[in-house]
């Protein structure tokens, strides 16, 4: 609340907002107040000629590779758990898959998972591959069919616009702005419902469903979620709308 009141300040102040998305502005409204100055939904952006999707010829290369990123600590480890155990389950349903997990992880949760690894017995299944650099990224999406974003109420995370942009269709939870950012041919959307007081994980028998119906639809969601990210998430856009408000007002002082 203390956070809150000082950004609501701010917020109230602002010649004009923009919002990471449609549930930042819920968001906004609700714990800061609800606005009435000028402002519109600016998705975070990308450039979409450096993330770009690598020419595959055969879409398994050998095997369909789920991809998992972040920074990876005890109070997110049920990203790592979820998607560990629906790999898991999609295999046993008859796909043929793998998860790399890419990303800094401390070493509780490198633990953990390991341990889970070994127990469902899918040692050669899973690679983690730790930590990458920006400028590594796009090769580390080029290296997968399809992304997997479970975290609950993100507003709007970049690795799923950069993921979109390289051509992976996304497999995501339908909380926070990530349903916005998906939408409806780029991948498939779990319904876990909405809530500001608890984190709603998908179960593992959600999750592996979704990964079928992802391998199978692979190629054309591939095309659909390169095309939105050009058109709603490309750079050049988000540097082109803050210059027309920044001119705007600069000329009003």
């Amino acid at each position: 609340e203390s956070q809150n009141s000082l950004m609501s300040n701010a917020y109230h102040k602002a010649n004009y907002v923009f919002y990471q998305s449609e549930f930042c502005k819920i968001s906004a409204n609700k714990f800061l107040g609800e606005r009435k100055g000028p402002g519109e939904i600016l998705y975070n952006s990308v450039n979409t000629e450096f993330f770009k999707p690598l020419e595959k010829n055969d879409p398994y290369f050998p095997q369909f590779v789920f991809l998992l990123t972040g920074k990876f600590n005890n109070h997110i480890f049920y990203r790592l758990d979820s998607s560990v155990r629906a790999l898991a389950l999609a295999r046993k349903m008859g796909l043929d898959c793998n998860l790399q997990i890419a990303g800094w992880m401390d070493e509780k949760c490198k633990a953990s998972v390991t341990s889970l690894v070994e127990k469902l017995k899918i040692k050669d299944s899973v690679k983690l591959t730790g930590s990458y650099t920006q400028n590594q990224a796009p090769l580390i999406y080029q290296g997968a069919n399809a992304y997997l974003m479970t975290k609950h109420n993100d507003p709007c995370p970049n690795t799923v616009i950069e993921a979109m942009a390289c051509g992976l269709p996304v497999i995501c939870v339908s909380s926070g702005g990530l349903p916005e950012l998906v939408g409806d041919e780029a991948g498939v959307k779990i319904k876990t419902g909405e809530s500001w007081d608890e984190i709603l994980i998908p179960d593992e028998k959600q999750i592996a469903e979704a990964m079928i119906i992802v391998a199978n639809k692979c190629k054309e969601m591939s095309i659909n979620a390169r095309k939105r990210s050009v058109e709603l998430f490309d750079i050049k856009h988000w540097i082109n709308r803050h210059l027309i408000i920044f001119k705007q007002h600069l000329n009003e002082c």
